[in-house]
Parts: structure tokens; sequence; C-alpha cells
């Protein structure tokens, strides 16, 4: 900037790096959240879960809008907008049955604050297998704190069990320090096939 000083995009040390998908894809499912999704949610001490415009709250932690339509499916959308201690706490995605193509990929736009993996977990199980986790390095100081929307493409071709897969968000946190959790929008599953030698680019 004209300061001096320097910003570096995306502001997330805890993922470093936006992601790109390049391709056509069929969408085996999507959920755009601007009707309620009635996901089934699970708890250890009430429900965390809600629908419904985000709201920033005390901490400044959650979008300030969906990224796209008016709402949102996320952690605490009331209050101070943090998810509570000890709460256990998890939302699943309709199973999504897959035809005959090869590849298999959950694709969603998420503005995700969590403690360091070494306190409060923020995954993402495919078929009960983790497909993905904030991370959790040595020295337990790495929060990962969204600052926009950020697009995340992960595959889970090989949970798929009997052409069917179920996704599913989670935090299991501890005692102390919650951030804003999970703001989830436009989810959806993707099939494809890879492309042969010789394909276009």
């Amino acid at each position: 900037f004209d300061d001096g000083s320097v910003q570096v995009f995306p502001s997330n040390e805890a993922d470093p790096r936006y992601q790109l998908f390049v391709g056509s894809a069929v969408p085996l499912y999507c959920e755009s959240f601007n009707d309620n999704p009635a996901w089934p949610q699970g708890s250890n001490m009430g429900l965390e879960w809600q629908w419904g415009p985000p709201v920033i709250g005390l901490a400044g932690e959650d979008p300030p809008a969906a990224y796209t339509g008016t709402n949102v499916f996320g952690t605490d959308l009331s209050a101070d907008g943090r998810y509570r201690p000890n709460l256990v706490t998890s939302t699943t995605a309709p199973a999504v049955t897959n035809p005959s193509f090869e590849l298999v990929h959950l694709q969603y736009w998420r503005w995700l604050t969590v403690e360091d993996g070494t306190f409060d977990q923020a995954t993402i199980p495919a078929n009960g297998r983790p497909i993905w986790k904030n991370p959790k390095p040595v020295n337990g100081t790495l929060d990962h704190v969204d600052r926009e929307w950020r697009f995340h493409d992960v595959d889970i071709s090989d949970k798929v069990v009997d052409g069917r897969v179920v996704a599913r968000f989670e935090i299991p946190p501890d005692s102390d320090i919650e951030l804003g959790g999970w703001n989830l929008d436009d989810v959806c599953v993707v099939s494809f096939r890879a492309p042969a030698a010789g394909d276009d680019a």
C-alpha cells in the first residue's frame, strides 16, 4: 500500500492458498440455502446450526452477508455469533447417489473461524471418514480465521460406498476460546470424468 505496508491474500495463515476448479462437472446435489434446508443436526447439548442471514456478532468474525442470496447455514446465527464451549455439534447434508462417473467432489463456499486444531476441530467427514480438518500445528497458535468467503473443493471419490456418499460438517470445541464457527453457502456435490490423454485443456 501507499504507506509501505503489505497485505497478502488470502488473509488466513491457516489456509494460505485460494482454490480454483477448472472443467465441466455434473451437479449431483446443490443447496443454495434460499430456503431452509432442514439438514439434520447432532449435538451433545442443544441445537447450534441455524438458517438465515448471517450475524456479524460481537466478535465481528462472521460474514456481513451471504455469498449469494440472503441466507446461509451456520453455527449460531444469533446472539454473539460464536459457538458454545464444549458443544459438540454437526449437521449432515442429504445422501447423494453417484452415477457412473469416475470422480466426485464436494464444493462449497465457507466463512469459517475456529480456534487452532489443537483445541477446536472443524472437520468434514464423508461416509464417516475424514476429508478435511483445520490444521493442528505444534505450537497451538494457528487459528483458522477466514476474512472473506472462500471456495473449497474436496475430492471425495474414494469415500463413495456402493454409489452413495453423505457429507457432514462438525465442530467439537474445548471449554475455552470460541470463535464464529461455520458459515456455509452454495454447497454442491459434483461428479465428472477425468480428462483423457489428448483432450483439450
